[in-house]
């Protein structure tokens, strides 16, 4: 709401609706003032009409500003402070300047100094100062707001921590004597606050006062200063990693980055850098702006004082730590960052369009009859400060009152300089005959207004979260399900190859590379099957690569289990404790005789951001599969004897090696006759039901040359025993 004081023609309050305390009507206003009347639509003096003898007044209807802005003209030039109906223009030019400011209340003019007509050039008058010198009070206007940001390592907001935003509207009386009364202050740009109005209004603050608002900040914040981390366990200025080496001093390269986002310079910055208590040899390598220093003794902390970092400025801080883990589970923190900060700026986007006000001050003019020269008198104007504030005179005019057009004085918006403490403006002398025997009679109107500080500043604190640094470290194995293959023929087997993360950390990426030698197949990339801790897992066409791609024997190929950039996957990561189990066939394509196929395989892995990567041969890699000339010679029998309970028999299948090499993988099967049941079995088979008989069938994993091999098991039944001497 605006509240209008139109002195000796009432008030009015403007808003929503409009309330009028005329002491004249609405007509004779119109009237009175009848060039302001031309600018107002229709529909704006339809609503002061209505609002004409309502106590609740009349809704504006949308024509809030126009009104509020014809009833500012209005007390500008029916009383002795403003300007006359003939300079209304002029409150445009005094507006702009109500939108100044001075950052401290000092003029740098001389005693004496001359002020010049803007359109003549010519000298219309002087300015004196008083023993208080070059010097007055300004009045802080200030916008203060507070920002605190949670945010991540990476810069992303913490989730269960929302941004805290507060605000303060304050104007202060710093006078110690001196009252400010009819402060009218207008906001601009308000919209992400819960301010309502654009125009304040206070009537008076006494000597140290101070009028407050808190206000709410709702907008999307855009943080000033921008702050990165970037951490070399390498210590190494170009690659960023976070893993530790095991029972070793880990020498931690560490740089602070500090940037202004901002057009304006920040100021009286300070970053501290929290040491966690398990790192030692805190060295501070240097900054690039500011000084820093280590402060073991209170908050063990690096502690970065920067005065001003200017407009899209940088500034760069290097350390350097050590840290030593003892156990493959430590986790060391990183050391959270504490930013402090001032701005020149308000994150609301508020800012303060005009400010204006009255304190003590006086105008008059000295007429002095002429001694030589009865009835003519010499006039001299005076507009002094008689505060101790910074004043500034936009208007000032002295005309006849029987023709207002004649002007002795007219001083115009921009001419007069700010006047410091009890300060005066003296016009330009003139002389004036009357009547005889009469004083002369003037008309005078003066503007001046209070000049302010306009103080927006932002005060921000941001709360970064610090990084776990872990021991990464994985394990690997391979193994295969043959020890020797066949001379000569193609004879498929299988490998199995497996990691596990045994560090601390996650890891973001794992490959297994496995290079087979010309002489064999690789496998077709949907015979890969890959597990997660058990689980089988699909992998998409770029995570399986066979290089070159295809099924010749006559050339090396190699595999890649490419699994990358885990943190953007379901899977997150290759978590501490992971397992990965890879199985695939390869097949041997006649290989010739006393030859070996040779294990060749590379694990690598990496943590977020990548460092230096982890590479591990697996164990048993080195593992060779000979190739040998075998023939197979072998005697395959079945014997069955009667028990002493009728139709009970026992079965023995044998099979002896009368080889050279071992008989690996050999396969053995019996089929039960009708009406007989089987049991006590030596070892336990396979069944299968094969034409409405079961059929069992054993795997005999290896049978050494000359080893005689046996399996037994039981029958009874009151088939014919004849049936039981069928082998299968």
């Amino acid at each position: 709401m605006v509240e209008i004081d139109l002195e000796k023609l009432g008030s009015v309050e403007v808003d929503s609706r409009l309330k009028l305390d005329l002491k004249i009507s609405v007509d004779e206003l119109f009237n009175k003032y009848p060039s302001l009347v031309e600018d107002l639509p229709n529909e704006a003096i339809q609503v002061i009409r209505d609002a004409e003898g309502t106590w609740r007044g009349e809704k504006t209807k949308g024509y809030e500003e126009e009104i509020t802005e014809y009833f500012q003209k209005v007390k500008s030039v029916s009383g002795t402070l403003g300007v006359g109906e003939d300079e209304i223009d002029e409150l445009e030019n005094i507006d702009a300047i109500k939108g100044q400011e001075m950052d401290e209340g000092v003029v740098y003019y001389k005693d004496g100094e001359l002020t010049y007509d803007k359109d003549t050039g010519a000298a219309e008058g002087r300015i004196r100062l008083s023993a208080e010198g070059n010097e007055g009070k300004v009045v802080p206007v200030a916008l203060s707001e507070k920002l605190k940001l949670y945010l991540e390592h990476d810069g992303t907001p913490v989730e269960d921590k929302d941004s805290e935003t507060t605000g303060i509207l304050s104007v202060s009386n710093e006078s110690t004597e001196d009252r400010l009364w009819d402060i009218d202050l207008e906001l601009k740009d308000k919209s992400a606050t819960d301010i309502k109005d654009d125009d304040i209004y206070i009537r008076e603050l006494a000597p140290g006062e101070v009028e407050e608002q808190e206000y709410t900040i709702d907008a999307e914040i855009q943080n000033a200063v921008e702050v990165n981390e970037f951490i070399s366990t390498l210590n190494d200025p170009e690659i960023m990693s976070y893993a530790l080496v095991l029972n070793a001093e880990n020498e931690i390269y560490v740089a602070i980055t500090l940037k202004n986002t901002a057009e304006e310079a920040i100021s009286n910055v300070s970053v501290k850098k929290f040491i966690p208590s398990e790192y030692e040899n805190v060295e501070i390598i240097g900054s690039s702006l500011g000084e820093a220093r280590y402060d073991s003794a209170d908050e063990n902390a690096v502690i970065w004082e920067i005065e001003n970092v200017e407009g899209y400025g940088e500034a760069k801080l290097e350390l350097r730590l050590t840290v030593t883990v003892e156990e493959i589970e430590s986790k060391v923190r990183s050391g959270k960052i504490l930013v402090d900060y001032n701005a020149p700026f308000s994150i609301s986007g508020m800012g303060i369009n005009k400010f204006d006000a009255y304190t003590n001050n006086a105008f008059y003019i000295i007429q002095s009859e002429l001694d030589e020269k009865p009835d003519v008198f010499d006039c001299e104007f005076v507009f002094e400060n008689k505060s101790e504030f910074m004043v500034q005179l936009v208007n000032a005019d002295v005309y006849d009152p029987s023709d207002q057009s004649q002007k002795f004085v007219d001083v115009d918006p921009g001419e007069v300089p700010p006047l410091p403490a009890r300060a005066q403006w003296l016009s330009n002398r003139w002389e004036f005959e009357t009547e005889e025997g009469e004083d002369p009679q003037f008309r005078n109107r003066v503007e001046f207004f209070v000049v302010a500080d306009h103080q927006i500043t932002t005060t921000g604190v941001i709360d970064i979260e610090d990084i776990e640094l872990a021991v990464s470290a994985i394990t690997g194995d391979v193994s295969y399900d043959v020890t020797r293959l066949p001379s000569f023929k193609v004879t498929p087997f299988n490998v199995t190859m497996k990691a596990e993360n045994t560090g601390g950390s996650d890891l973001d990426e794992l490959v297994l590379k496995e290079n087979i030698e010309a002489g064999y197949q690789p496998p077709l990339p949907e015979d890969i099957v890959v597990s997660l801790n058990g689980d089988e897992i699909e992998l998409g066409e770029d995570e399986i690569i066979i290089e070159p791609n295809d099924q010749e024997p006559d050339r090396d190929h190699t595999v890649y289990i490419k699994m990358q950039n885990l943190k953007d996957t379901p899977i997150e990561a290759f978590h501490p404790g992971d397992t990965l189990e890879v199985n695939h066939p390869i097949t041997a394509y006649k290989p010739t005789k006393d030859t070996v196929y040779h294990t060749d395989m590379l694990y690598t892995a990496n943590t977020y951001p990548a460092g230096k990567a982890l590479e591990v041969v697996p164990e048993n890699a080195d593992i060779e599969i000979e190739v040998v000339h075998i023939r197979k010679r072998f005697i395959k029998g079945k014997e069955i004897i009667a028990l002493s309970g009728e139709g009970e028999y026992e079965i023995t299948l044998y099979v002896v090696n009368k080889g050279n090499h071992d008989l690996e993988n050999y396969g053995v099967a019996d089929k039960i006759p009708d009406n007989f049941e089987y049991y006590d079995e030596s070892e336990e088979p396979e069944v299968e039901s094969m034409e409405g008989v079961d059929v069992l069938k054993w795997k005999i994993d290896s049978i050494a040359p000359e080893e005689r091999y046996e399996i037994t098991y039981k029958l009874k039944g009151e088939g014919k025993p004849s049936d039981a001497q069928v082998g299968y």
